[in-house]
């Protein structure tokens, strides 16, 4: 009876002190826990564009807590050196306010403000409402484009001959553009026709009609034109004095010319299958071939070194090179080499000697060893169709999906979708006198002014 008497006081007292409560005594409820739950690093950041002042960087968006819900801003940084976790913080800042999509879905941050020509490192955090930040994304790199200016002549801005520009040279001011259609020259905003391929039959078998196309220019400094004509020998334009030379009227027997070269020691000249020639500009003709040491008897593209030596690119046995006196080769055989046709080759102030190697990209050759690049390096394909140096060393390679461009550490490449390149099928490579790049393509020729 005691224990009951003293349960029904106790409850008693309850309900007397829960009467006597008001609102100026509420209970206060508990605090709720604090939110430190950080949103998941980005793992999947990638550049998926570029100009010459600007990188996109694309990735999938994490949630507020981890992997869910929807997160609340980005810290964004970029730097000229490697960003990590320790010196995040350091890297430049790049304000951005937008708010993330939901996590899962892709979203991307175009980042400006950027040099051109110039390599850059990024790194993202995503963070909550708090903030609590994530870990470091991956961090990515990239060059930013060549700040340039272009400038694009084709049928229907200029008097070009033709948009199919296979070739060029300059002399002082003067530029010439070569295509089938022939050779138009560019001097002071006006334009000339030099060379019409139609002025120059060289053939009719039943109802095709063959004619004198020129497919590769070298200039004299007299100003004194050498075109090689694929089907026709040689001409030799002087003012408007137009001279063929073919197997009919020369010491050229192969009429099938690949590359024309103008030096200080002649007009070299090579074929399809006749190995190479040397005119004096004269009369006189000399042949090399097999039988002189050359290594095949096709060739593909001609050049000379500062010492004079010409180098040959050879069709499917490689390298070349004659010092006046004898042949040194250069492929699988006897060096460490490749047996590919060498569509082109330009040499450096170093004598380095670039080449586009048929399916293989392009090799260096540096007078010891030979190296390679190409798409795994950051090529843009592997058919490479023109190559140059740039009076900054820097090696050009035109490709049929567009040109690329390589300073030594980086890549970056010219499109039609990111830059004012017009066609991205790349015949020729060529430096002006202003130390300008003239791309010739199949719709029409730019001159690419590098800043």
């Amino acid at each position: 009876m005691g224990r009951f008497l003293l349960f029904i006081s106790l409850l008693l007292f309850v309900v007397i002190l829960v009467s006597c409560s008001d609102e100026s005594n509420p209970v206060t409820p508990p605090e709720p826990s604090a939110d430190t739950v950080a949103p998941y690093a980005i793992s999947d950041l990638m550049i998926l564009d570029k100009s010459d002042n600007s990188v996109t960087l694309i990735f999938t968006v994490q949630g507020d807590d981890s992997l869910s819900g929807r997160a609340k801003l980005y810290d964004v940084r970029y730097s000229l050196s490697s960003i990590d976790s320790a010196n995040f913080n350091a890297a430049t800042q790049f304000t951005y306010s937008i708010q993330p999509k939901p996590g899962g879905l892709a979203d991307t941050i175009i980042v400006t403000g950027l040099s051109g020509a110039t390599s850059y490192y990024f790194a993202v955090k995503i963070g909550d409402e708090v903030p609590n930040w994530s870990p470091i994304s991956n961090v990515v790199s990239t060059q930013t484009l060549i700040e340039a200016n272009w400038t694009i002549y084709n049928t229907a801005n200029s008097d070009i001959i033709s948009d199919t520009v296979l070739d060029f040279k300059s002399l002082n001011t003067t530029r010439y553009f070569v295509s089938r259609n022939g050779v138009s020259k560019l001097l002071n905003n006006v334009w000339d026709t030099v060379y019409s391929t139609g002025d120059y039959l060289i053939d009719s078998v039943g109802d095709t009609t063959f004619f004198g196309s020129p497919e590769s220019i070298s200039l004299a400094p007299s100003g004194l034109v050498w075109l090689g004509l694929p089907i026709a020998g040689v001409a030799k334009i002087d003012d408007t004095l137009i001279t063929i030379y073919n197997n009919q009227n020369s010491g050229l027997s192969s009429d099938a010319v690949t590359d024309v070269l103008f030096t200080n020691t002649g007009i070299w000249v090579g074929t399809t299958l006749a190995g190479l020639f040397k005119f004096d500009g004269d009369t006189t003709w000399t042949q090399y071939t097999t039988t002189d040491g050359l290594v095949f008897n096709g060739i593909e593209s001609l050049g000379e070194a500062s010492n004079n030596d010409i180098w040959i690119g050879m069709s499917l046995y490689g390298l070349s090179q004659f010092d006046g006196a004898s042949f040194t080769n250069y492929n699988a055989t006897s060096n460490n080499f490749v047996n590919r046709d060498i569509w082109d080759l330009d040499i450096s102030i170093t004598n380095n000697i670039l080449m586009s190697v048929n399916l293989d990209g392009i090799y260096v050759y540096d007078g010891v060893d030979f190296t390679q690049y190409d798409t795994s390096d950051g090529l843009r394909d592997n058919t490479v169709t023109a190559v140059a140096y740039d009076n900054n060393g820097n090696i050009w390679a035109g490709t049929q999906f567009g040109l690329s461009m390589y300073d030594g550490i980086d890549w970056i490449t010219f499109t039609t979708g990111n830059s004012e390149l017009p066609d991205n099928f790349i015949n020729s490579l060529a430096l002006d006198m202003f130390g300008n790049l003239l791309i010739g393509t199949n719709n029409g020729a730019a001159i690419l002014e590098i800043q």
